[in-house]
């Protein structure tokens, strides 16, 4: 039987960076994963740091978690790739640029240094737009990383720090004892006074085990990546109508995938046919990429909340469990910060204010869902 005070269920990036703050607040952690470190959706995802275009109640928490961002390489002593050359929405038709100012309204009172650009203006920041694009939302202070270095950074910084991060182990029952939580894997049982459900896409699943319903499911994700280029573009690039996102890595290759999101499949392998789609839409949305070679093709699998938005905190009934998922395709930005933020709750018992709109709770006290929450990446 192996114990800790704080037993963090999932590799991703969100479980990494939670056992990283809390051994860094005197507490000991146990990560259990059942692959491998950021095998899952915090190493298969888009790589957007962004604030913009985000649901009104997430967006405090964006905008502090831009803030650490730029010392993060440093803190964590390995690379991230992180780059703040902006992030560019593209809209190609007159619904979606209704969207782009409705967005835009949603942030003016946060001051987020986000404007609407005209297509002259977007082709000025971004030659290779294609020609249908009418206009973009602009943020300056927007980026973006490599996820899965950035997982592997914090798994690193967590593991200096104390943490034991335990991969292949599979949870198969989560029991309550006198003390708290028991763990039952394929490695082994594991103790800890409170057990935190960070499994992505495998939230509901370790819900289920405790008998409790999160309203959570995976959706799947084609992402494909180039040969390297030279520099084409710098920010990180969303087209609504194309379901396009796009960004070119430090080394120059050209990372994109389709924003739609499959229901029925799930899974890391790619599916000629998604990719097909998605480098039609990455030629129509960005015709100079016709030039490049596709060298790689992978799918993941993004877990999808039924608000669009995270589930962070207690689950009532349960003391001691929380859960940190649902993040709907945009929770690689938040990670630090909520990693942070969590801990500081778990280990002092008191709920930052940005995390407050995020209550598991809200669920089962109303049952209602908010379609004003956006899209992936």
């Amino acid at each position: 039987m192996r114990a800790a005070d704080v037993i963090v269920v999932g590799g991703g990036i969100g479980g990494c960076a939670l056992a990283y703050h809390l051994c860094g607040r005197g507490r000991s952690a146990i990560v259990l994963e059942r692959r491998g470190v950021g095998d899952e959706g915090s190493g298969r995802n888009a790589g957007g740091v962004r604030q913009q275009a985000r649901h009104p109640a997430e967006l405090p928490l964006a905008m502090a978690a831009i803030e650490r961002w730029p010392r993060l390489e440093r803190e964590l002593g390995a690379p991230t790739e992180y780059v703040q050359r902006g992030n560019l929405l593209i809209a190609q038709s007159d619904a979606s640029v209704a969207r782009l100012e409705q967005r835009l309204a949603w942030q003016a009172p946060f001051g987020l240094d986000s404007e609407l650009i005209d297509g002259a203006q977007l082709r000025r920041l971004l030659p290779l737009a294609g020609p249908r694009a009418r206009a973009a939302l602009h943020c300056a202070s927007d980026g973006h990383a490599n996820p899965l270095l950035t997982t592997i950074a914090f798994a690193a910084a967590a593991r200096r720090r104390g943490a034991r991060i335990e991969t292949g182990a599979e949870v198969r029952a989560l029991e309550q004892t006198a003390a708290g939580w028991r763990a039952v894997t394929d490695r082994g049982r594991y103790e800890g006074e409170v057990v935190v459900n960070v499994a992505g896409a495998g939230a509901a699943a370790l819900g289920r085990l405790v008998d409790r319903s999160l309203p959570i499911v995976g959706a799947r994700t084609q992402t494909l990546v180039t040969e390297r280029a030279a520099p084409l573009f710098d920010q990180f690039v969303q087209d609504w109508d194309a379901k396009l996102f796009a960004r070119q890595t430090v080394s120059g290759n050209v990372i994109f995938g389709d924003l739609t999101e499959d229901y029925l499949l799930a899974g890391r392998q790619a599916r000629p046919a998604d990719a097909v789609r998605a480098a039609r839409a990455a030629v129509d949305a960005l015709p100079p990429l016709a030039d490049l070679e596709v060298i790689r093709a992978w799918g993941g699998t993004l877990d999808i909340s039924l608000d669009r938005m995270p589930l962070i905190g207690p689950l009532d009934g349960l003391p001691g469990h929380f859960v940190s998922a649902g993040s709907s395709g945009h929770g690689f930005a938040l990670a630090p910060v909520v990693g942070e933020l969590l801990a500081d709750w778990i280990v002092a018992g008191r709920r930052s204010p940005l995390l407050a709109p995020f209550d598991p709770a809200r669920f089962s006290a109303t049952g209602t869902v908010d379609n004003n929450a956006e899209q992936a990446a």
